[in-house]
């Protein structure tokens, strides 16, 4: 559960509904005292009515809005008692769920604040824990709001495992298999770098890693890195942000402070990946003199004073080649793992088509020649999608799932 302080500007860029429920409930004059309070889980019908249960039996709330945009669903309630002014926002997008509660901590209410969070904070633990072993994952994803603030939102995606894929990698299998084993990675560096061409892969192994990794790190997205590095406060702010509140350890309890949640332990026990896709402009050694500052900013996260003491790990990936990197970001003891991810040479991508076709039928089924003999993973998904070969025994999937 994150517990902040309420800009209202954040809250325009979100909704504009929101905005306009919030002003109206706590008025213009209170805007700065409002705290917000957030949970977030996986969408299924189970959860969604025990929310509101919750949220409306704490508080006789009333319906006040609803939106549907581009697959988003949007539900705001307000309380009807003015002595504890309440707004929920229920967010549905896709295959998440959060829920928001904005409140003001006055004393009288701080009771009945403490008891709903409490309540709802049990509710949506118990349905995580469900999911805890599924092929879920929540990941955060971050970029920079139109006024300059960080913006994080959280979705639930799915994974395949490693064993279900591990065949894809062949000529990456052991290096690939030994950081999926590692359980302590950002210790012996804080930067992994994946390149190769387009459709081998890479995007679709971080799916699976950050699914091994789940119940020992917070995933975090950033979708636009070059405002990440460029932008101080804004990358400040999302780095640090799990080490100042504590919400990091989700399992901490609620402290007397109202709202907040601290790590008795003294140290968080969860690592921080940041997956960074296509971000060659940050890596080419071109790029030193243009983008000078955003590269300092970034190696001195990754092996500087700014990176020492926090629990972090930026995973890159690009589809250029090696030569055209700073060799400053494979420097050993920064870089924890480099990998090119290859092409399939043909009597190798016929042997992979042999493991995942069906009908027996099909076993000498030839592939097409290409011109260079060198078959991508993308172009072998697609070839046994198009000819139906898929064994349905088979867990693995395609790249357009």
């Amino acid at each position: 559960m994150l517990n902040k302080q309420v800009h209202i500007t954040d809250n325009i860029l979100e909704s504009t509904l929101l905005s306009s429920a919030i002003l109206e409930v706590f008025g213009t004059d209170k805007i700065q005292s409002i705290n917000y309070y957030s949970w977030s889980t996986y969408n299924t019908p189970e959860i969604i009515q025990p929310i509101l249960d919750i949220f409306n039996a704490h508080y006789t709330c009333q319906y006040v809005y609803c939106e549907h945009t581009y697959g988003r669903h949007e539900y705001i309630y307000k309380s009807t008692y003015s002595y504890l002014p309440v707004v929920g926002y229920l967010h549905i997008d896709g295959d998440s769920v959060r829920f928001t509660v904005y409140s003001m901590s006055i004393i009288d209410g701080e009771v009945a604040y403490s008891s709903l969070f409490n309540k709802l904070s049990e509710i949506i633990n118990q349905h995580n824990e469900t999911f805890n072993t599924a092929d879920v994952v929540k990941v955060h994803f971050c970029y920079q709001g139109l006024n300059g603030n960080s913006i994080q939102y959280e979705r639930f995606i799915e994974c395949c495992s490693w064993e279900d894929i591990q065949n894809n990698y062949i000529y990456n299998k052991p290096e690939l298999e030994q950081l999926f084993s590692n359980t302590s990675p950002d210790y012996k560096g804080k930067f992994i770098f994946w390149y190769g061409d387009v459709g081998t892969g890479k995007s679709y192994l971080i799916r699976s890693l950050i699914k091994k990794w789940k119940n020992i790190s917070k995933i975090t997205y950033i979708i636009d890195p070059e405002n990440f590095f460029q932008n101080a406060h804004y990358m400040y702010n999302i780095i640090l942000d799990d080490e100042e509140d504590g919400s990091f350890n989700v399992d901490a309890p609620l402290s007397p402070s109202f709202g907040h949640r601290k790590n008795h332990s003294g140290a968080n026990d969860k690592f921080h990946v940041f997956i960074i896709e296509d971000g060659l402009d940050l890596l080419l050694s071109s790029s030193r003199q243009s983008r000078n500052p955003e590269i300092s900013r970034f190696l001195n996260l990754i092996d500087g004073i700014l990176g020492q003491g926090l629990r972090i790990l930026f995973l890159v990936t690009t589809n250029e080649k090696l030569d055209v990197i700073d060799p400053a970001f494979l420097r050993p003891g920064r870089c924890l793992q480099e990998v090119e991810f290859k092409r399939l040479r043909f009597s190798d991508a016929q042997e992979w088509v042999r493991s995942q076709i069906k009908d027996s039928d099909l076993l000498d089924i030839k592939l097409p020649q290409l011109k260079n003999k060198e078959y991508s993973l993308a172009e072998l998904y697609a070839f046994i999608n198009d000819n139906n070969m898929f064994d349905k025994r088979s867990k693995i999937v395609g790249f357009n799932t």
